[in-house]
């Protein structure tokens, strides 16, 4: 049987090392539930270039993803970012910085290409959010 508080407890270490390892197991045993608790794809964005934390330019607020392929938007006064540049180097890109429920999906999806993949609303591969190639 799947030692799913031996999972939890590396989740919570920060070993993500073995979490794949268990996760396979577990899905020997049938489905497994991962919960993630932020919603969005990113909970925040940096600078490609530089590192430094993506903020608005209309209140400073941190800027984040809610899902892969959107223009990001303010946490703080939801205005999205059209023209963003880091204050620290004039960089233009952004990267995503944290894990929300959207990047934890499409990571599984990649890391487990067989199995089929369930977001809170839907079957991420038929919804268009997460496509598995192997499908």
């Amino acid at each position: 049987m799947a030692d799913y508080a031996r999972m939890n407890q590396l989740l919570f270490e920060g070993d993500k090392e073995s979490v794949p390892r268990l996760t396979e197991e577990a899905l020997a045993e049938g489905p497994v539930l991962i919960q993630v608790f932020r919603a969005g794809f990113s909970t925040g964005l940096a600078c490609a270039e530089c590192g430094e934390r993506g903020v608005c330019g209309a209140c400073h607020g941190p800027l984040r993803l809610m899902a892969q392929g959107v223009r990001p938007h303010c946490s703080w006064c939801g205005v999205p970012d059209t023209a963003w540049r880091c204050e620290a180097c004039q960089g233009k890109n952004l990267v995503p910085r944290g894990q929300g429920i959207g990047r934890t999906v499409s990571d599984i999806g990649t890391a487990f290409p067989t199995v089929p993949v369930f977001g809170p609303t839907a079957r991420i591969g038929s919804c268009g959010s997460h496509r598995n190639p192997h499908w």
